[in-house]
């Protein structure tokens, strides 16, 4: 269903129907991914129509309009309609990195020293961000080692959230806290992001000193680096 609907978004149409919407998934998948999909159909300014059984999606979804077919009633439900809260719980702990390893877009790996916080939805682990110690002559950079949301969440802004509230904490004890991403799209939301600010955006040469070639590291790649400028450091 997910690889449908992506498709569908990539096309050159303006107007998308689905059949048997969310069916075949998890109700609260089909939820926060209604959510999700709204927000990319609107930013493309194309139209969807949603042909579905299930009337749990339809806050979620945010329509414009609604026909039911049971009591053949249509209501304009444009600006009507909002999606119920998303209630996001992180804890520091470890142990969890096994379930979104595979899911990081560069490397299995995670550093054991690592510093790891777990995002929870409805006691449901969703995402997970870790930062390990680089030590720097003007003083020790807590930089971002792994930033991944489970496939299901993605799109929510969860990512984002996890991000901002973990560093907040971070930079309360260390002068700088740092993210690198290749990312275009999580870059370009960062440089929106007040939180973060821009200090390197494109290609990095490769180095020297590595003898073999590694897809987790920066070199030949297309890279935004960020610093966090919160609070504290704002004032």
């Amino acid at each position: 269903m997910r690889v449908d609907l992506a498709r569908a978004i990539c096309e050159k149409k303006d107007i998308i129907c689905f059949d048997e919407f969310t069916s075949v998934v998890d109700r609260e998948v089909a939820q926060l991914g209604s959510y999700a999909l709204q927000k990319a159909i609107r930013r493309q300014n194309k139209k969807f129509i949603a042909v579905t059984c299930h009337y749990d999606i339809i806050d979620w979804l945010e329509p414009d309009w609604i026909f039911n077919t049971d009591t053949m009633e249509y209501k304009y439900t444009r600006g009507l309609l909002q999606r119920p809260k998303i209630r996001l719980e992180i804890y520091e702990t470890k142990g969890f990195w096994q379930v979104f390893g595979r899911y990081h877009y560069l490397t299995h790996t995670l550093n054991n020293s690592a510093k790891q916080y777990i995002g929870f939805i409805n006691d449901k682990p969703v995402a997970f961000i870790a930062y390990k110690n680089i030590p720097h002559p003007k003083g020790a950079i807590q930089m971002v080692h792994r930033l991944v949301v489970l496939p299901d969440y993605q799109g929510l802004g969860i990512g984002s959230k996890i991000l901002n509230l973990t560093a907040s904490k971070i930079d309360l004890k260390f002068p700088r806290v740092h993210i690198v991403t290749s990312l275009r799209l999580f870059g370009k939301s960062l440089m929106r992001n007040k939180s973060w600010r821009l200090i390197r955006a494109g290609r990095t040469g490769p180095n020297k000193n590595i003898a073999t070639l590694n897809k987790a590291i920066s070199a030949n790649r297309n890279t935004y680096s960020f610093c966090y400028i919160g609070k504290r450091t704002r004032k």
